[in-house]
């Protein structure tokens, strides 16, 4: 068993039921493909019965718990028999122990819940969730922690594609750039590509709202040359500004007939408003 599925296992184990939580795992068919091709499939009945099947035939045994994580199994009539322990389930997988060992745990998984019997891929998606991991773009490479279900931002935790927490990285995506030192999101770079005068340009910003068209002073202009850039630039399309920029930096960003947009929409719906009390005064 490999170090990822090993991993996986013991992230689970934080979500995982206990043995005392009877009713739900019994008389399911717990099963195991070994590595001659073998099945075995365990259905834990009442009355203490372990039914045990190997490719079909099965043996009727006894089972009964050691405490709320271990059980112990032996033969009808015997005295002797195994003990597992740190044993816990999800829906979808029986996780055990011998007692006494350091080998790997013996995972059994339940096929009316995973059907392919892709316990790795189940697990997967199990720590996804519970673990509220969501991906930062659509190439799924990277994933952040959001427990309360909040948009990417500063000081969340990232893990890669391995669900492994990433240390150090710089992650580019279509829309943004994010840093990361020491597990966490150190800062978040957005860009976008506007056309200009000049030519289509990419403006960097920290603020979310330059995705919707909005830019700010102190925003950074790159153009395909990477030369240095000083002077004005007229922007076309719905961002009609023109910015002034010293070095690459924004430092002014002027509208026609000097106002925003959002300026002259203002001014046009005050100057109606005057306009109807007007109206309505002199009647």
């Amino acid at each position: 068993m490999d170090k990822y599925i090993l991993n996986l296992i013991s992230r689970a184990r934080a979500f995982g039921k206990k043995l005392n939580k009877i009713v739900e795992f019994m008389d399911r068919d717990w099963t195991l493909h070994d590595e001659f091709g073998n099945t075995h499939v365990f259905r834990f009945k009442s009355g203490g019965v372990l039914r045990k099947s190997l490719n079909g035939n099965f043996t009727d045994m006894k089972w009964e718990l050691e405490g709320e994580d271990a059980i112990a199994i032996h033969e009808q009539g015997s005295s002797k028999g195994e003990i597992f322990r740190y044993c816990f389930f999800l829906d979808g997988v029986l996780v055990v122990q011998k007692e006494g060992t350091t080998t790997v745990p013996t995972i059994f998984y339940n096929p009316s819940v995973i059907v392919d019997g892709d316990i790795k891929s189940y697990l997967y998606s199990y720590i996804l969730n519970k673990e509220k991991l969501n991906k930062i773009d659509d190439s799924k490479e990277y994933f952040f922690k959001n427990p309360h279900n909040l948009p990417l931002n500063i000081g969340q935790a990232v893990f890669d594609n391995n669900l492994q927490p990433v240390s150090h990285a710089t992650i580019k995506t279509s829309n943004k750039i994010i840093l990361i030192e020491n597990g966490l999101i150190k800062s978040i770079t957005y860009y976008l590509i506007f056309d200009s005068n000049q030519g289509p340009i990419k403006i960097y910003s920290k603020y979310y709202d330059l995705l919707i068209g909005k830019i700010f002073k102190g925003d950074r202009v790159d153009a395909d040359n990477d030369n240095i850039i000083s002077g004005k630039i007229q922007l076309k399309g719905k961002s009609d500004a023109t910015l002034t920029i010293d070095k690459n930096i924004i430092i002014k960003i002027s509208h026609p007939d000097g106002f925003s947009k959002e300026a002259q929409v203002l001014i046009y719906l005050l100057t109606l408003l005057s306009l109807v009390l007007a109206a309505v005064m002199s009647c």
